[in-house]
């Protein structure tokens, strides 16, 4: 969902780009959305990549649990609350 918006946003600001031409009104308006649009883009691949590391982290958690390790050492190892290894461990038994 994220990187489908920052490739829109990526497209937007391309269009306007190449369809400005130079309408100095046009240019202006352009260069404001552009501000805008860096900024939603920066923004949005921020977002995609603190939840990339958040999946990453669940499958090095759940690879580790059914490996038998104990939540409490998964926790130490990682570097992650023991909240949020037991909150994975809770999803793998409900999906087995």
């Amino acid at each position: 969902c994220i990187s489908r918006l920052c490739t829109a946003v990526r497209h937007v600001l391309r269009f306007f780009a190449k369809y400005t031409g130079n309408d100095p009104v046009i240019e202006e308006e352009v260069k404001k959305m552009g501000g805008f649009g860096a900024a939603l883009v920066e923004k949005a691949e921020t977002r995609a990549r603190a939840e990339g590391r958040e999946q990453r982290d669940r499958e090095i958690i759940a690879r580790m649990l059914r490996r038998g390790k104990s939540p409490e050492e998964i926790a130490d190892l990682c570097e992650v609350s023991l909240e949020q290894v037991k909150q994975v461990e809770s999803d793998m038994l409900s999906l087995a």
